[in-house]
């Protein structure tokens, strides 16, 4: 009879592949929910899912802790630039490292971080879903607050579980490098 915390560990191991499954049919039904009404709000809600199941699975798997290696190695394998914010100790943001997702219209890079400890996730989107331009577009999402703005061709989303004010800090540093 194996030990009690193996037995623990592979009851939980038994509820990844659904938690997963339910993660998945949720980003599904999320698309087609709000992909009538509004690209900006179906984009919001599939990148939330998908920062909320990254962080659920991935981190101990990312190896980037360098902003212009993860850009770099990112370019080299998916064949289009990104600029990656590094980790800034005045912002209390710590790059985990890059990613790639995949969403209902193409790949997006998932640039994931700890922000406060917390997650914190910036999406970088190889085209622009709507012209919201330089201006940012808050979308609550599933208790997760989303920004959403477009720079050049590339439309970009920060992901946090916090308010906006609490958000406005980071996100100044965020855009200042991202452009």
């Amino acid at each position: 009879m194996p030990h009690p915390a193996v037995r623990g560990f592979m009851a939980s191991r038994r509820w990844v592949p659904l938690s997963l499954a339910a993660t998945l049919l949720l980003a599904v039904a999320g698309a087609f929910l709000f992909g009538v009404n509004d690209n900006v709000e179906a984009l919001a809600a599939q990148l939330t899912l998908d920062h909320v199941t990254c962080f659920q699975f991935a981190p101990e798997r990312l190896k980037h802790a360098d902003a212009a290696t993860a850009a770099h190695d990112w370019a080299e394998r998916q064949g289009w630039a990104i600029e990656i914010p590094s980790s800034s100790p005045t912002s209390d943001l710590e790059l985990l490292g890059v990613r790639r997702c995949t969403m209902s219209s193409g790949r997006v890079a998932h640039v994931m971080y700890k922000w406060h400890g917390q997650p914190f996730s910036v999406f970088v989107v190889p085209r622009v879903v709507r012209e919201v331009g330089n201006q940012q577009e808050f979308v609550e999402k599933f208790g997760h607050e989303a920004i959403v703005w477009s720079a050049g061709d590339r439309t970009y989303v920060v992901l946090a579980r916090a308010r906006p004010a609490e958000l406005t800090p980071v996100m100044g540093y965020v855009r200042a490098h991202t452009h």
